[in-house]
């Protein structure tokens, strides 16, 4: 037979992992079949040396177990099971075999609960087949009992009594060691079903909260849109009474406070765009902290300059406590933060006044924000610092406000980590404070030059394109830039924007693009493509009305600045001058200047 040297019989067509199992059933099933044999050949031989009754018998239980067992390999995939069947059911045999030749003395029929605990052990997902093999020990074990006699002479009685010593502790043995090996099972499964079941608790805790979370989220983005939506039509609405208003009225008058009530309404909508702006960058995680060391006094002149005028309108004392004392903050981010809390107390305070000073704290200055308003309910001391929360009792001047202002300030406290403090006695005043590191006093560091009032306008004489889809946008924007002197060309497209650049038309000094143009377009993309076009690194910025935090990581990691819609004619302007006056500082001295 030629696949008996062979152990890669029949296994040629199945994939390597079944392969190597079937190898491996084929090599034990040919040494169980060699075993088997040499056990057959060694009772032949003792039976014809020395005849005894019944040695046949072992030996034809040998013999058809070494038969099977060399068969197994035509078997396949069911060689395995034959196989094992095949050793049991041997096993069985020659046990009740053995017994019955030698007596119940040899206690060799012990060694049927052996088999049967071995089973177990190995074949615990098979129970049934456990119970079946088990009974069927405990059967033959009484019927040897029964019929088969204590000593049939076949050994003597110290050969007999050996056996039985040696049998019986053998089994003892293999018992003891089964049950001590099926109690740490059971244990070690135990511990890891209680792990198992603490990391589900775990898991499903984290889910929970994950559950809690997505739902505040989903409540707060409804109040966060109905917020913005009722604030941003409160000013509209009155813009278009305004605007209703203004061509039939005759009175000159009449008509300059309609033009400064609409400006004010301008303004009111400007700033509800900005505040959520600036939120969603916070969201976006855009924000940056740029920390230098910085004199307060610089940032206390800003806020006298700044709410001077506004607090001597409503008839409020600002005083400002000078300060020499220098901190490590983000100046810009660092005077949001101040400016947001002065404007609130000067808008809340009825009568008093509102003073800003400083107090030194160990290594951090504590910049102190104090009133003479209302005060603020302690019920309500954590929930003012959050999106679109106001309180119960309006501003004096009815202008209550869009209640982001203290959200963005507890934002920013958290990201320059200078943490903000309240303190507020109802009827009497508050004070928030907001605590800054400490720097080392710079004497002689150069201040931050003024920029002259009539510096260089950048923007005179300029070729500027501007792309929008939006036809009134690029009404308007040609317009407010032919006031400032420049040259303008519009275009509704990249591919629009090309086409003028191909008809001979000259070289722009600077691109403003739309960043979400029709049919999907990017601005981004047409402002390369027009770079590439034209062979040079044109200076760009983008306009958008987009806030969504994937639009401004979208402009950030292009390293384009992006200004919000709607744009003040001032920011405008500023950055025009600050993109061409940085572009004619990189060229070359003796480039050519439009």
């Amino acid at each position: 037979m030629r696949f008996l040297p062979d152990i890669r019989y029949g296994t040629e067509n199945y994939p390597e992992k079944v392969a190597r199992r079937l190898r491996a059933v084929n090599l034990a099933a040919w040494i169980g079949a060699a075993v088997a044999a040499f056990g057959f050949a060694s009772f032949l031989r003792l039976e014809f040396l020395n005849p005894k009754p019944g040695l046949w018998k072992a030996a034809v239980v040998l013999a058809l177990g070494a038969s099977i067992w060399a068969s197994v390999p035509l078997l396949h995939r069911f060689g395995a099971l034959c196989g094992a069947l095949t050793a049991i059911l041997t096993m069985q045999a020659y046990l009740f075999s053995l017994t019955w030749l030698i007596g119940t003395g040899s206690g060799l029929q012990m060694l049927y609960l052996v088999a049967a605990a071995l089973i177990f052990v190995f074949g615990r997902e098979r129970f049934f087949l456990f119970v079946v093999l088990g009974i069927l020990a405990v059967l033959q074990v009484v019927v040897l009992q029964i019929m088969v006699p204590h000593d049939t002479g076949l050994l003597d009685s110290a050969a007999l009594l050996t056996t039985f010593v040696f049998t019986v502790t053998v089994t003892v043995a293999v018992l003891i060691a089964i049950v001590t090996f099926v109690v740490s099972e059971a244990e070690q499964a135990e511990a890891n079903l209680a792990s198992q079941h603490a990391v589900v608790q775990d898991k499903s805790r984290l889910l929970e909260m994950a559950n809690r979370q997505l739902e505040m989220a989903d409540r707060y983005k409804s109040h966060f849109l109905a917020s913005a939506s009722h604030d941003l039509r409160q000013p509209l609405h009155a813009l278009n009474l305004f605007v209703a208003q203004l061509p039939t009225e005759k009175k000159p008058a009449e008509r300059k406070r309609l033009v400064s009530r609409i400006d004010a309404a301008v303004a009111s909508m400007n700033e509800l765009f900005e505040a959520l702006l600036d939120m969603t960058k916070l969201e976006a995680g855009i924000l940056r902290a740029n920390p230098a060391d910085l004199p307060v006094q610089r940032l206390l002149d800003g806020i006298e300059t700044t709410f001077a005028g506004l607090a001597d309108k409503k008839g409020l004392s600002l005083r400002v406590v000078p300060c020499r004392a220098w901190v490590r903050s983000d100046p810009i981010l660092l005077e949001r933060i101040l400016f947001n809390l002065v404007g609130n107390a000067v808008r809340y305070t009825a009568r008093g006044g509102v003073v800003v000073g400083c107090r030194r704290r160990v290594t951090q200055l504590r910049i102190d924000v104090c009133d003479t308003g209302a005060g603020i309910p302690e019920d309500q001391r954590q929930s003012i610092f959050t999106e679109f929360y106001q309180l119960a009792t309006p501003a004096p001047d009815r202008k209550a406000g869009l209640g982001l202002g203290l959200a963005i300030v507890d934002r920013l406290g958290r990201l320059l980590g200078h943490p903000v403090q309240l303190e507020s006695n109802p009827g009497r005043g508050t004070r928030f404070s907001v605590s800054v590191p400490l720097a080392a006093e710079l004497r002689d560091t150069v201040q931050l030059p003024v920029v002259a009032l009539h510096a260089t306008d950048f923007a005179q004489g300029k070729r500027v394109m501007v792309i929008d889809d939006d036809v009134l946008v690029l009404d308007g924007m040609r317009g407010i830039l032919q006031s400032w002197g420049c040259h303008v060309r519009t275009a509704t497209s990249g591919a629009a924007a090309l086409a003028r650049v191909a008809d001979g038309g000259e070289q722009p000094d600077l691109i403003i693009s739309d960043l979400r143009l029709a049919d999907g377009e990017s601005g981004i993309e047409v402002i390369e493509r027009l770079r590439k076009a034209l062979g040079a690194p044109i200076p760009a910025f983008l306009i958008s009305g987009d806030t969504a935090p994937e639009r401004l990581r979208e402009a950030s990691a292009g390293g384009y600045h992006l200004l919000q819609k709607p744009v003040s004619p001032m920011t405008l302007r500023a950055t025009l001058n600050r993109l061409l006056k940085g572009h004619e500082a990189r060229k070359p001295p003796n480039a050519s200047v439009s």
